[in-house]
């Protein structure tokens, strides 16, 4: 990247290891870039960050050099992006910047799951069970 295509960005990520799958701390991470799409790409793959979810880059806003150095400086401060491991984790307060997970896909299983599933003329009343059942006969007479 050329001096001239040097551009500064703060990205605003979901970091994670935080408890169980539903919470995430927010941080602002300082990315130099070419445009906005290359520095969330950038960012996603930062440690800590929650790389595999597909809403890990919350915001992505342009900054001056004077921004990106401050913000740089502010996370060489930051205790929980310091941390070497989970036992210097659980000994910092992270409690008033942990943020609960929403989840939309939840209540969709929920409504799948209480449709009807039919596998010819017969009802299904479990069809995750069901499905187990019939792959292992499956599976059974194939071998």
């Amino acid at each position: 990247m050329s001096e001239s295509e040097k551009r500064y960005y703060s990205v605003v990520c979901k970091c994670g290891h935080v408890g169980a799958h539903k919470f995430y701390i927010p941080i602002e991470f300082a990315v130099m870039a070419a445009s906005k799409k290359e520095a969330a790409e950038k960012a996603r793959w930062f440690p800590r960050c929650k790389h595999h979810h597909k809403d890990c880059v919350l915001k992505v806003k342009q900054l001056t050099f004077s921004e990106f150095c401050s913000l740089n400086e502010k996370n060489g401060r930051d205790p929980y992006l310091q941390c070497h491991s989970i036992q210097e984790q659980r000994v910092l307060n992270l409690a008033d910047r942990i943020v609960p997970e929403i989840s939309e896909t939840r209540d969709y299983k929920r409504n799948k799951e209480r449709s009807t599933y039919v596998y010819g003329k017969t009802i299904i009343r479990h069809p995750k069970q069901f499905m187990k059942n019939v792959l292992r006969t499956q599976e059974a007479c194939c071998y």
